[in-house]
């Protein structure tokens, strides 16, 4: 009787321990459809959800179709993430919030559906994040907020349809690029908060609607180049804001062979050009709707880009951001009314109008802020129980 009394607890010793042993093998090992060695997990043909362990630093995935990249996705120690001819449909609030050691975020040849507010918050070491022949429809308000001491922020090759109120906010880079990206919608605010850049380069840009005060964040920018871009619809003269911010910290500024529709939008434009005598070469060009006739920027007339002389109101407002919050934290404040947001209206005479946009504010981009730590103890705590259970089972050898 005793002896097979012991012989059962034998057993079952040994069914423990081999079932310690291979649920903590089976939860460490390498995600399906990945290659993982100690230089990192490389994964292909990845489909809705990705979630790689969190003792990998270097990731990088490919050909993939993911429902979203979200702070569970990878843990919070990654150093180089690169992926490439892939299709997100979101990078969810808190994706990347608050990376430590991150040197490096590349997105290549891949279509984005949505960047989430706080997707790219409070990232403060000397990283790069580039979107390389990108396709993005939509940069939301608060996506790149509280950044500081970025080290680089390129679109290259991209597209972006729009690029929403308040979507750079508090946002602090030394080098930000644009270059031969087509941007259809850039809208009132968008850069806003502190914004400040050591360098920023648009080089081959097409815009097609800036909105008003839509650069209104820039307090200072010590060299500004804009080359080889196309202006369409500029909405109450948004672009001085870079040069006055460029002349706040004593930078240059340089506008080239750049083109813009000369209309009744322009005019405010050309007047602080006038009026501030700054320096436009001949390789800036109107084009003069409704022949589409180009001549030199510099020898274009007010009468000529607006022959009805319409007064477009430009008169100075506050526009009020909506409150945001990641983690708990406030990156865009409260107002009395979150939700009213006072805006100059860009086509009529009017005073302007007060419109009340859907409410997007109190979102909580640090729902899964653990996540990465619940990962960590997910290998912890089946190991613990495992080993109680087994020294409780020794105990009646």
């Amino acid at each position: 009787m005793v002896k097979a009394y012991t012989l059962r607890l034998r057993r079952m010793y040994h069914t423990l321990l081999v079932v310690c042993i291979l649920g903590v093998t089976v939860s460490a090992q390498c995600p399906g459809k990945c290659s993982c060695s100690p230089a990192g997990v490389r994964c292909r043909g990845l489909r809705l959800t990705v979630v790689i362990p969190t003792d990998y630093v270097n990731i990088s995935i490919t050909n993939s179709n993911l429902k979203s990249l979200d702070n569970t996705s990878f843990g919070r120690n990654i150093e180089h993430f690169i992926i490439s001819e892939s299709i997100i449909t979101s990078i969810a609030p808190s994706a990347f919030t608050g990376l430590v050691n991150v040197r490096s975020i590349t997105f290549y040849s891949t279509t984005i559906t949505a960047i989430k507010p706080c997707s790219f918050s409070s990232i403060r070491h000397s990283a790069s994040i580039s979107f390389e022949l990108a396709n993005i429809a939509d940069i939301e308000r608060g996506a790149f907020s509280n950044l500081k001491g970025l080290q680089q922020l390129t679109f290259k090759g991209s597209h972006i349809e729009t690029i929403h109120s308040d979507a750079f906010f508090d946002f602090d880079v030394q080098r930000f690029l644009l270059d031969d990206t087509e941007i259809p919608t850039l809208e009132t605010g968008a850069f806003n908060g502190k914004v400040e850049v050591n360098e920023l380069n648009f080089t081959g840009v097409s815009f097609t609607t800036i909105k008003s005060q839509a650069f209104i964040g820039f307090s200072r920018i010590s060299r500004s180049v804009i080359t080889s871009c196309r202006f369409e619809i500029l909405y109450c003269n948004p672009l001085p804001y870079l040069y006055q911010a460029t002349q706040a910290a004593k930078g240059t500024f340089s506008l080239s062979n750049s083109s813009f529709v000369c209309d009744c939008f322009t005019v405010p434009l050309m007047n602080f050009i006038n009026v501030n005598s700054i320096y436009i070469p001949s390789s800036v060009l109107c084009v003069l709707p409704p022949t589409g006739s180009r001549v030199p920027f510099n020898a274009t007339s007010v009468s000529d880009a607006c022959p009805q002389k319409l007064d477009l109101n430009c008169g100075k407002k506050v526009r009020t951001p909506m409150t945001l919050q990641c983690g708990g934290e406030v990156l865009i404040p409260a107002t009395t009314n979150p939700n009213t947001v006072h805006v100059i209206d860009d086509v009529t005479t009017n005073s302007g109008r007060t419109y009340t946009e859907p409410h997007q504010g109190s979102f909580s981009g640090g729902q899964n802020q653990n996540s990465s730590a619940y990962r960590s103890s997910s290998l912890v705590m089946p190991l613990k129980l495992c080993t109680s259970a087994v020294f409780i089972v020794m105990l009646f050898y």
